[in-house]
């Protein structure tokens, strides 16, 4: 999706603040967070080709990304203030085995309501330059991965844009002459460079390449609209446990999220350092 920034409810400061100061009294509405993160992510894919397709460099260069996106102001959701606060991680000493190339430890926290923490685990693949194919797709191990955590999912890298994925609306999912709201915010025809797949769809669709696009939505509405929601979490002990270091699935490389609705602060989970050690620092 490409979009362009629109008008939202924002905080007025005074006359003579500068642009960066003035940015931090804007409040973007959910929808323009979840535009100008797919925004992000398709320019992370855009300068890693050709010379950086790799997917260890993508999945740190978009985590990197998708944190200073989301922590350069609050947000409204409805009538109420949403901040999210992300830290990176990445795994610490060499392991014979890993558990998926990114987890994802969210805490959702409403307001008067008990913090809801989840696990989220993503196994990166990138398109192969020239094909259509994903040739790193390995059923065994994305059977051994969906056994632990049933709603893993694949993370599909790809260096050309295209518009084939579910939005939030279904297969026709970006209907913008329906909503002047929506159209207000778009320049072009909203297209994606990476897609997130369900591991269990992917492996009853059977195929390994580009055909799995239509069974998958962007990255940034997976976020925004489903993990940061508090939806297609893992609660087993075994996956949340894992992801603050404290068991076996451990994942490549973990991002730590917090989604605050209203005021106050919230601690984050405590992550064992002797597993997992800060990448943004």
């Amino acid at each position: 999706m490409y979009f362009r920034s629109g008008p939202s409810g924002n905080i007025s400061p005074p006359k003579n603040e500068t642009a960066k100061a003035r940015a931090k009294h804007r409040m973007d509405t959910w929808l323009e967070v979840a535009a100008t993160l797919e925004n992000e992510i398709n320019e992370v894919m855009d300068q890693a080709y050709p010379h950086d397709w790799d997917e260890n460099f993508l999945s740190r260069q978009l985590l990197r990304s998708i944190q200073g996106c989301l922590q350069t102001r609050p947000y409204v959701r409805g009538t109420e203030r949403v901040r999210i606060s992300m830290e990176c991680y990445k795994l610490t000493g060499r392991r014979e085995a890993t558990f998926g190339d990114i987890g994802l430890l969210i805490s959702v926290i409403h307001k008067a309501a008990k913090p809801v923490t989840g696990a989220a685990y993503l196994e990166a693949k990138r398109r192969r330059p020239h094909t259509t194919q994903f040739p790193e797709f390995r059923q065994a191990q994305l059977k051994r991965i969906l056994k632990a955590a049933p709603k893993a999912q694949l993370l599909l890298y790809d260096y050309e844009p295209s518009t084939q994925f579910v939005g939030p609306l279904g297969y026709h999912p970006w209907q913008w002459g329906l909503s002047p709201l929506i159209a207000s915010h778009v320049s072009r025809l909203p297209c994606a460079n990476v897609r997130v797949v369900p591991i269990d769809t992917a492996l009853a669709a059977g195929v390994k390449d580009t055909r799995l696009y239509p069974f998958g939505t962007t990255l940034s509405l997976q976020l925004i609209a489903r993990y940061f929601c508090g939806l297609d979490l893992e609660f087993a002990p075994a996956c949340v446990e894992s992801l603050k270091g404290n068991g076996a699935l451990l994942p490549k490389r973990l991002a730590v999220i917090r989604v605050v609705e209203g005021g106050g602060q919230v601690d984050g989970p405590e992550i064992n350092p002797n597993i997992f050690v800060r990448e943004d620092d």
